[in-house]
């Protein structure tokens, strides 16, 4: 039993993620750093997401240790850089040790990334310090440093050009300087990237309902900005064709149980249109996310209309929706991201097939007692109307029947209880048992509808009338 556990639990992520992040702890405290990433790596491989506690189980019994492999490999890189001597490979350790350190959510990261950062620069005015004795050099370095230091890669990147005729009297300095700004470039998108995938992840998981005006709040912070670079990667363009278009649909978003079916659809289409374009752009979380929202707007609706209240509508809001998972499907989107979406609506599709066909059967019901109701030989017929009743009873036992509109099942039970008096009357029932049936499905009857009977008055004899006016 032991054995199986403990196979159980290697299969387990949290706890293969565990494990490796415990052995990654024990090969920094030896000052084994590559040894550390390794198992870092594979921890983010099997849990890629921190956590205060880590929950899972192993062999040696539960654990809710904290899980924070990016601290933990930024701890590694900046230990391991601190022991470099090779100028270059320093500036490499610090970059990434400093990657990490913005993504990680360990409390104590943002004391540490200023210093480190410090670091970094100083190891880059190591690396690619220029000759002595060349002022130019040295002051296009300097300038050049300094807007990386900004984050102004446009303008470094433009420096550098302007500085060309500088550059090619030191062609080594120069390729340096170039590939320095090239790599704070790269870890900067690497930067922006990861906040742009932490946001889209939380909007993707949030209810789109509950704060939709916080979504812009949450994913600004991840947009690119312009002095970064004028002409971003799509991912980053899609970002901001998202922001841009989100204000338009945040009225819609604010008030789904207001807003007019037509809007509704017209703003999961939107969503549904960013989504397409977010695949195109290899940005997956936001089509996670853009998804959620529009899962969001159809299913709001979909529940607003659940039970009957307005099938014609809803019957609109499912052709319009399996149209759109259509859609989704011809631009080869994973199925697993609208996997859910598609399900709600085909099952919602079937309760509303459901309930269609009992409307049916029941008018088709209500037709034959009406017609029999004109018809002497049937209305003297007790084994007829017998069988006729329990036509109706055994709608009641079709799933769909709490479905149906409270007047419809009302008229219903009804009618079930003046066919069962009149067969009761005809066949001698005994008054007391008799009454106390009909009084019951009267009741329930009245309690849809309190004017259900009222139609009756003048179609029913003097004879029958108190027994259908007072159950």
């Amino acid at each position: 039993m032991i054995l199986v556990l403990f196979l159980l639990a290697c299969r387990d992520d949290a706890a293969q993620a565990g494990a490796a992040c415990r052995d990654a702890e024990q090969a920094l405290s030896r000052g084994d750093f590559e040894e550390a990433v390794g198992r870092l790596q594979e921890a983010l491989r099997f849990q890629p997401r921190e956590t205060e506690k880590l929950l899972y189980r192993d062999r040696e019994g539960r654990h809710g240790d904290p899980y924070y492999p990016h601290y933990v490999w930024a701890r590694a890189r900046t230990l391991q850089a601190r022991a470099e001597t090779d100028p270059l490979l320093r500036r490499q350790h610090l970059q990434e040790a400093l990657s990490h350190l913005d993504s990680t959510r360990h409390p104590e990261a943002a004391a540490l990334r200023e210093p480190l950062k410090n670091e970094l620069a100083a190891a880059e005015r190591r690396a690619s310090a220029p000759p002595d004795g060349d002022p130019d050099l040295s002051a296009l370095q300097r300038k050049v440093l300094g807007l990386c230091d900004q984050e102004r890669f446009e303008e470094a990147l433009r420096t550098l050009r302007a500085g060309k005729a500088i550059l090619e009297r030191f062609p080594p300095e120069g390729a340096q300087m170039a590939a320095l700004v090239d790599e704070r470039l790269k870890s900067v998108l690497g930067r922006y990237e990861r906040a742009m995938i932490l946001a889209l992840d939380a909007v993707s998981v949030a209810s789109p309902a509950d704060k939709p005006e916080s979504i812009p709040q949450i994913l600004q912070p991840a947009l690119l900005p312009r002095t970064v670079l004028e002409t971003p990667p799509r991912r980053f363009v899609w970002l901001g064709e998202f922001l841009d278009r989100y204000p338009a649909e945040l009225p819609t978003l604010q008030a789904l149980d207001r807003a007019e079916t037509s809007k509704v659809l017209q703003s999961a289409r939107v969503f549904e249109e960013l989504a397409v374009s977010a695949a195109d752009a290899g940005v997956a979380p936001g089509v996670r996310a853009a998804l959620r929202i529009a899962a969001a707007l159809r299913g709001s609706r979909m529940s607003s209309l659940a039970g009957g209240r307005d099938d014609g509508e809803l019957d609109r809001l499912l052709r319009d929706g399996e149209e759109a998972m259509r859609r989704l499907e011809e631009r080869r989107l994973p199925k697993d991201l609208f996997a859910s979406q598609a399900a709600a609506l085909q099952s919602t599709r079937e309760k509303l097939t459901g309930r269609n066909e009992l409307r049916g059967e029941l008018e088709r019901w209500l037709a034959s007692v009406d017609h029999a109701m004109t018809e002497p030989v049937s209305m003297s017929d007790p084994a007829f109307l017998r069988e006729l009743g329990i036509r109706g009873a055994s709608c009641e036992g079709v799933k769909a029947w709490g479905e149906l509109p409270g007047a419809l099942r009302a008229h219903t039970l009804a009618v079930r209880a003046i066919l069962d008096l009149f067969t009761g009357l005809l066949a001698a029932e005994a008054p007391g048992p008799l009454q106390e049936r009909v009084g019951t499905l009267l009741r329930s009857a009245r309690a849809l509808d309190p004017g259900v009977t009222v139609p009756w008055k003048d179609r029913l004899s003097p004879k029958i009338l108190p027994w259908v006016a007072n159950p």
